[in-house]
């Protein structure tokens, strides 16, 4: 209820924008995301009017579009999402949940080739 409420006050907030989105994922809702984000999977087009991000805007952004376009089945995106983290933030959560997905879709792609 808080998120969705702080998302209705703050729609142009980053954190309020990624918190909603990932109730969204939650609750099944992905197909959401695009219009959360403005159709916008760069941050920088997202808010053209900035040139510094924080860090943690970066990978909390990237993380929700790669669980975003795994939902989605789009496993190239999710790959350059991952590797994004891997480089600014190689444990966190999102990183770790990217490189399962990939490797779920590795062997899934084995398995189909059987």
């Amino acid at each position: 209820q808080y998120t969705e409420e702080n998302y209705r006050k703050n729609p142009d907030y980053l954190f309020a924008k990624l918190n909603y989105a990932e109730l969204c994922i939650q609750e099944g809702r992905h197909e959401k995301i695009p219009e959360i984000l403005n159709h916008q999977f760069v941050i920088k087009l997202l808010y053209p009017e900035r040139n510094v991000f924080h860090i943690t805007e970066v990978v909390g952004f990237t993380g929700v579009i790669g669980h975003y376009f795994a939902l989605e089945g789009n496993m190239q995106q999710v790959e350059i999402c991952y590797r994004t983290l891997k480089d600014l933030a190689p444990y966190h959560p999102y990183t770790k949940k990217l490189g399962r997905y990939l490797r779920l879709a590795g062997i899934k792609n084995g398995l189909s080739k059987l």
